[in-house]
């Protein structure tokens, strides 16, 4: 049971039978959640709120989350987002970098709903975030490895590919693309363009080597000689 200074202070509309079943929700959930008034002030947040942020209601109640948790370096464009629905009475679903109560930085999946009273007044914001610092920062990772990885494939002169046999779908790395003399892209080329790439002496090389491989597990270590688009 929620002490019953710790209740929520719901806007006036709401049925009682629904603020008590909402509390107890909030309270056993493990994302953070907050109740803001229509303007976006603060009335009420969770356990899961506080164990992330570090505030607790005392400090959080009556102001607006991007007054003392918005990062300076934050994208304009989602806070934006916000106040746009905010000002529109709507929902609105961002993802942005915030700061603890001790300074430190983390990242979160904010989702806003608009509720209503019976007449159909807005009244409040219930609004639930997910700490998705872990998954930002892995994202990250991977992506100055491949900027690593292509960098030293350019300087090096060699490039690489992959193939997802469940998928049918192929990856190349930037040097690869420069190699057939393509412009780098997120969609990679199909395996029978890459293999129409090589002269028609060499390609059932490729083929072969390429079936055994996926069907066999073989390995292949060949040379062959490519045509580029140009002629070169």
């Amino acid at each position: 049971m929620i002490p019953a200074d710790q209740l929520p202070q719901w806007p006036d509309g709401l049925p009682v039978s629904t603020n008590d079943l909402f509390a107890m929700m909030a309270e056993r959930s493990y994302s953070a959640m907050i109740v803001t008034d229509r303007d976006y002030r603060i009335l009420w947040i969770n356990a899961a709120f506080t164990r992330l942020t570090g505030y607790t209601i005392e400090e959080a109640r009556g102001r607006r989350p991007a007054d003392f948790m918005r990062c300076p370096d934050a994208d304009p464009a989602a806070g934006e987002k916000v106040r746009a629905a905010l000002a529109e009475g709507r929902n609105f679903h961002v993802t942005l970098p915030n700061r603890r109560k001790d300074g430190t930085r983390y990242w979160i999946n904010i989702d806003g709903q608009p509720a209503h009273s019976p007449g159909g007044e807005l009244i409040a914001y219930v609004v639930v975030g997910m700490d998705v610092t872990a998954q930002i920062e892995h994202e990250a990772a991977l992506r100055r490895n491949e900027e690593l990885v292509n960098e030293t494939q350019r300087i090096a002169g060699i490039g690489s590919w992959e193939y997802d046999p469940a998928t049918g779908l192929c990856r190349w790395s930037a040097e690869t693309f420069r190699i057939y003399g393509l412009p780098p892209s997120d969609h990679a080329p199909d395996v029978a363009y890459g293999v129409a790439g090589y002269i028609e002496a060499h390609r059932p090389l490729i083929e072969v080597a390429f079936v055994q491989c996926l069907q066999m597990g073989v390995p292949f270590d060949i040379e062959v000689q490519l045509r580029r688009p140009d002629g070169r």
